[in-house]
């Protein structure tokens, strides 16, 4: 038992010694008041951060972007959107983080990216739902998106987003069963994005609601091109109303606890839920000579089915229409052993495979 003991702290111990702290930011020291008092984008104010003022906002004032004391945080950002009558995203960002990402220690090629957001109580119009909006992107190469967030400020809709290396986002769900977040309002969020380089995969991490998703990112680049090419550039924080909502009422975003790691390998604690997904399904026969039928008692439905061989080189793929009892047809595969990569709406899990 005591061995056992020893060989987790060991593990956590060198888990925690290779996390590198590329950025972190609390606000703490900053003055409070006015972020910045140029709101072109051009010239920095605190903390090197630009500001820039949505379409018709022409009534906003340094007021939009503030340092705050918060019960309990200390300093926070706060961003406000443009008075009634306006429309167009107030923005804050802050450039330069491939600087820092490419003065990580060799061999940390995962990126952590955590931020903590408070949620207003912003009732709305419910005739225009998509009134608000906000949104916490990292951008790599713009427009591409790196590691993203987005939030509706009527029902409180928290999505995901990033990029496949062709398209420069896509939006993805939060939820376990792959439907709407929709999350609680008055409440601080920590907000967690792993970028697995070495493997295009990202995981979504948010702690208080006890979600864990993954999804396949830069997954569709033609090579030479690899993920080692689309470095973490600039972090873009915004809120705003569209254009058929001129009329609504201000609303806010606070921010916290802004930090950026260089991580080894993806934290075990992210791998074992997705091993726990795997456990829920039946592969028979396996090994299987030439089909094999893939079942699951939650009834989680498949769009995918991907298999590697060993070395973690792509075979084939093969789509389907949310089925969830498939008979997979391997009578091409040499004999061998293989992983299934399913893809169900509640995340990838993968499952091993032996063909006779």
């Amino acid at each position: 038992m005591k061995k056992i003991l020893f060989t987790i702290i060991l593990f956590v111990y060198s888990c925690y010694i290779d996390a590198q702290v590329l950025y972190n930011e609390n606000f703490d020291n900053y003055t409070l008041g006015n972020v910045a008092t140029d709101f072109s984008g051009q010239t920095p104010g605190q903390g090197g951060w630009h500001t820039l003022f949505g379409s018709l906002n022409t009534n906003a004032t340094a007021a939009n972007f503030q340092i705050e004391n918060e019960t309990n945080k200390g300093k926070v950002l706060t961003i406000i959107t443009g008075p009634v009558g306006s429309y167009g995203s107030n923005s804050i960002f802050k450039k330069d983080f491939d600087t820092l990402w490419n003065q990580r220690t060799q061999g940390n090629n995962v990126l952590k990216f955590e931020i903590e957001m408070f949620i207003p109580d912003y009732l709305g119009n419910p005739s225009i739902p998509f009134a608000l909006a906000g949104s916490i992107i990292l951008y790599t190469t713009k427009p591409k998106t790196l590691a993203a967030f987005g939030y509706n400020h009527f029902d409180g809709k928290l999505t995901g987003q990033s990029s496949n290396g062709l398209k420069p986002a896509f939006q993805f769900p939060l939820a376990a069963n792959s439907g709407n977040l929709n999350i609680n309002k008055n409440q601080w969020y920590q907000l967690i994005f792993f970028i697995d380089y070495d493997n295009n995969k990202a995981y979504v991490e948010i702690p208080k609601l006890g979600i864990v998703k993954k999804v396949d990112v830069f997954d569709k680049l033609t090579p030479p091109d690899t993920m080692s090419n689309y470095p973490p550039i600039e972090l873009y924080l915004s809120i705003g109303k569209s254009i058929d909502a001129v009329q609504e009422q201000p609303s806010f975003l606070k921010y916290d606890n802004i930090k950026i790691t260089a991580l080894k390998s993806v934290p075990p604690h992210l791998l074992t839920a997705e091993n726990f997904l795997a456990e829920n399904f039946n592969l028979y026969p396996n090994p299987a000579n030439n089909v094999v039928n893939i079942t699951n008692a939650e009834n989680m439905q498949i769009q995918q089915i991907t298999v590697y061989d060993v070395a973690g080189k792509q075979l084939s793929t093969q789509t389907y229409n949310n089925e969830t009892d498939i008979q997979l047809n391997v009578e091409h595969l040499a004999s061998g052993t293989y992983m299934l990569h399913l893809q169900t709406n509640q995340g990838t899990a993968v499952k091993k495979l032996v063909k006779k």
